[in-house]
């Protein structure tokens, strides 16, 4: 993760939290996967609701 954003430093963008599976994933991981997801779907309308406005 270090090194993506050493990369894309210059980019204005933000990162979110990593979710890694090896096989099946457990519950734990399934809760994490559904908070990536909304933190996805709460990012995404913030932005489409600011996009819209300046449009």
């Amino acid at each position: 993760m270090e090194t993506l954003k050493g990369m894309l430093g210059h980019l204005k963008v933000e990162f979110l939290d990593p979710v890694q599976v090896k096989g099946f994933p457990a519950p734990e991981t399934q809760e994490a996967i559904a908070a990536l997801a909304d933190a996805i779907r709460d990012r995404h309308a913030a932005s489409t609701a600011n996009w819209v406005r300046s449009a």
